[in-house]
């Protein structure tokens, strides 16, 4: 009951500081990688109020999902902000079910089968550095080896990682709210 009510608060700190649209623009300003910010205009960023994280996953992790245009069209920015090790694995896999819930999401509400881009992205702040995989390729047995007639049939795609733990001071950005906001999640894990 203790994991549960601190997990709410967890979630609900995430949701009232990175749910601020003001907020989430200055990390895309200052994150994003200049590619994407020519094709996405930050101007139109929406918070969407539904979470596609499934609720029976015990897990401390929370998301965010912004709509935004993307090439002039409908598209989404998907957050997801975890503090676990685990990330080697589970991670593309994890972000392809929040992917699939927010398109079978759209399917239903709207009627379409003209299905919006969805760029993930996570953010990562645990103690634990390592090997992180951004991509669902990477976590497939021997991916890169298959022939191409073979990954054809194999969904793959990759997601932006932006690994606290591996920042330093002098690369964190932004406003003085984001910059404080991203050096607690910097240290929140340091016995120092």
């Amino acid at each position: 009951m203790i994991l549960l009510e601190l997990l709410n608060q967890y979630n609900q700190f995430i949701k009232n500081t990175f749910g601020n649209v003001e907020m989430a623009k200055d990390f895309l300003n200052n994150y994003f990688p200049q590619s994407l910010k020519q094709v996405i205009d930050l101007e139109t960023l929406e918070l969407q109020m539904d979470s596609f994280i499934n609720e029976e996953r015990k897990e401390w992790f929370s998301d965010l999902l912004f709509k935004v245009d993307i090439d002039k069209r409908e598209g989404y920015i998907y957050f997801l902000f975890k503090q676990k090790s685990d990330l080697t694995s589970n991670i593309p896999f994890q972000l392809l079910k929040c992917m699939m819930g927010i398109w079978e999401a759209k399917i239903k509400n709207e009627k379409t089968f003209e299905l919006p881009v969805i760029i993930p992205l996570v953010i990562y702040y645990g103690k634990e550095q390592g090997n992180i995989n951004t991509s669902l390729g990477e976590v497939i047995t021997a991916y890169d080896t298959l022939p191409e007639d073979v990954r054809l049939f194999i969904p793959n795609y990759k997601y932006l990682l932006y690994d606290l733990s591996e920042f330093k001071d002098e690369d964190i950005k932004g406003s003085a709210q984001l910059k404080k906001l991203l050096t607690i999640f910097r240290y929140i894990f340091n016995k120092n």
